[in-house]
């Protein structure tokens, strides 16, 4: 998830190029993913109704992720700025309820798999593993993109 986050801004900035637009815009474009993903994860509980179980929920909005990423990436071969806004906003919108549900998705597996474990020092343990894991993904996200850049032909 933070892969994906991280991966869009390398070629993001290129693909604005191509658009002609000046700073301002091209400052406010990048600004729509972040403030949708603001707004998701505020809203997550508002969103997904309590009965509707964490795994679900994760697995919907990673649907809606990839999907929104075809939105913003040019695989339909066109330029075309509303889509790739559309895509932005759709991302940043199905990024917040995927870092929402994380934590307590893995607590209720820890304890359906150890009964008998002491969940406050798994919890200590699951917090760790999950916040290494954002911080892996955040920095080897735009390395990521860096490299899809030059093996594609933007």
């Amino acid at each position: 998830m933070t892969l994906a986050f991280g991966s869009i801004d390398p070629a993001l900035s290129l693909r604005l190029a191509e658009y002609n637009i000046n700073q301002l815009y091209t400052a406010l474009i990048f600004g729509i993913q972040p403030f949708f993903q603001m707004l998701g994860t505020f809203g997550t509980p508002y969103i997904v109704p309590r009965w509707v179980e964490h795994r679900v929920t994760l697995i919907t909005f990673l649907f809606l992720l990839g999907a929104s990423m075809f939105l913003i990436g040019p695989f339909y071969g066109g330029l075309n700025l509303p889509v790739m806004l559309i895509g932005l906003s759709l991302s940043g919108m199905s990024l917040g309820p995927l870092v929402i549900p994380n934590m307590a998705e893995m607590m209720n597996a820890t304890a359906l798999k150890y009964p008998n474990c002491d969940l406050d020092h798994a919890n200590s343990l699951l917090s760790g593993i999950l916040n290494s894991c954002y911080g892996l993904g955040n920095a080897i996200g735009p390395l990521l993109g860096g490299l899809l850049i030059q093996k594609t032909d933007f």
